[in-house]
C-alpha cells in the first residue's frame, strides 16, 4: 500500500492507467479502502471510484461548492497578482453559468466542452479567450485536487488558437458614432474613458487608477503597469481636454475616472455596441478593443514595432504583433510600388 500521513489526514497515492491519483482522507483505513477498491476498478475496467464526502472527512465538508474553491483561491493566489481581477472575474463566469452552489465532486469533462461552446455561442468569443477562462476554472479544479475533494481535473483540450489573436479594433473615425450615442443618452463620462483608453493604450485598470497628479502638461504618467514598468505618455490634443474636462465632471476629488463603476461601463458600452450593429455587435471586450484600436493605429501611422511595444507596455515583440493589425486601405497604395518603372523622358537639344 501506499498511503501515508498528510498533515490531518492519510493521502493514497497511486498511479493508474498513466494517471496519478492523491486523495486525502479523514483516516488510515478510509484511505487503505479507497486505494483497493481503486487498484480493483483499474483491473477490472471500471472507473475509478469518486472519493465521498464523508471519507474525505471534515476538509472536504468544508470546501465542497464552486463558490467554496473561488473564494479560496481569490484568497490565497489571485489577490497579489497584478492581474488577479482578470483571473478571477474569468472563473466568476464559468460559475454565474453552472451556478455557486455546484458541487466541485460533480463537474466532469462534458460541463467544461459545454461552457466552451457557451462563451463560443453565446458570447462571442473566440478560442484565445476560451483558454483563458478555461485558465481559471482548471486553478479551481486543481485546487479541489490539491485540498482531496475531487481526484483529479476533468479533461478538456487547450483550443488552437490563431497567431495574430484577435482582429477587432476601430479604425481612425469608427468611434465618433459611439460618441455621438453615447453623448445622446447622457453618458459623457464614459465618452471620456472612451476617448483617453483610445488615445493612450491604457488598460481600463490603469485608467481607473490614475492620478490628477499623474497628469502633467507634458505626459499622462502611468505607474506600475503589467509590466511593473511606469510610463510616460504623451497626451494627444483630445486627451487634454478630456482630462480637463474630468476635474469638474469626476465625484473623485483624486482621479479622472475614479468615480465610474466598471461594470455599469461595461453594460452600457455593450448596449451601444449592439445598437450600432455591423462589426460593433461583434466586440466581445468593451474595453480592451479601445486598447487594440491604438495599437493598430500606431501601427498604421508607420510607428516601429519597438517603440509600439514600449508605448503599450507589452512584454516583448511577439505580443505587439498581435496588435499591429492594418486597416483594410492600408495597404492600397503597395501595388504602386510594384508597378513597372516608367522611363524618364529626356530632353534631347540639337546643336
Amino acid at each position: 500500500m501506499t498511503v501515508r500521513p498528510r498533515g490531518n489526514g492519510y493521502q493514497a497515492d497511486l498511479m493508474l492507467n498513466g494517471t496519478r491519483y492523491r486523495p486525502v482522507f479523514t483516516t488510515e483505513a478510509a484511505a487503505v479502502t479507497w486505494e483497493s477498491e481503486a487498484r480493483l476498478a483499474a483491473k477490472l475496467g471500471k472507473p475509478i471510484p469518486q472519493p465521498t464526502v464523508d471519507t474525505l472527512g471534515n476538509r472536504g465538508t468544508a470546501l465542497k461548492t464552486l463558490d467554496d474553491f473561488y473564494k479560496l483561491v481569490k484568497k490565497e493566489r489571485w489577490a497579489s497578482r497584478k492581474s488577479g481581477d482578470k483571473l478571477a472575474r474569468n472563473a466568476e463566469i464559468f460559475i454565474e453559468w453552472k451556478g455557486k452552489s455546484t458541487p466541485v465532486k460533480d463537474i466532469v469533462s462534458r460541463d467544461l466542452y459545454n461552457y466552451a461552446n457557451y462563451c463560443r455561442e453565446d458570447l462571442g468569443n473566440d478560442n484565445a479567450t476560451i483558454n483563458r477562462k478555461m485558465s481559471s476554472v482548471k486553478v479551481l479544479l486543481k485546487k479541489a485536487v490539491h485540498e482531496g475533494v475531487i481526484t483529479m481535473v476533468p479533461y478538456i483540450e487547450k483550443f488552437k488558437e490563431t497567431s495574430l489573436g484577435s482582429v477587432d479594433f476601430l479604425d481612425f473615425g469608427e468611434e465618433e458614432p459611439m460618441i455621438r450615442l453615447l453623448d445622446h443618452k447622457g453618458f459623457q463620462r464614459i465618452t471620456q474613458l472612451v476617448i483617453f483608453l483610445i488615445d493612450t493604450g491604457a488598460r481600463i485598470n490603469e485608467a481607473k487608477k490614475l492620478t490628477f497628479d499623474d497628469v502633467t502638461e507634458r505626459h499622462v504618467i502611468l505607474r506600475d503597469r503589467k509590466s511593473g514598468r511606469t510610463s510616460y505618455i504623451p497626451p494627444t490634443a483630445r486627451v487634454k481636454a478630456v482630462l480637463a474636462q474630468c476635474r469638474i465632471d469626476s465625484k473623485d476629488p483624486e482621479c479622472p475616472f475614479g468615480d465610474i463603476h466598471l461594470d455599469t461601463a461595461r453594460r452600457k458600452l455593450n448596449e451601444i455596441y449592439e445598437k450600432l450593429g455591423g462589426k460593433y455587435a461583434k466586440f466581445t471586450q468593451p474595453f480592451h478593443v479601445l486598447r487594440h484600436t491604438c495599437a493598430s493605429r500606431l501601427a498604421m501611422r508607420g510607428i516601429d514595432a519597438k517603440r509600439i511595444m514600449d508605448y503599450m507596455d507589452h512584454s516583448n515583440l511577439s505580443v505587439t504583433q498581435r496588435y499591429m493589425k492594418l486597416s483594410p486601405t492600408a495597404l492600397d497604395d503597395v501595388a504602386a510600388a510594384l508597378e513597372p518603372a516608367t522611363p524618364k523622358l529626356q530632353l534631347v537639344i540639337n546643336d
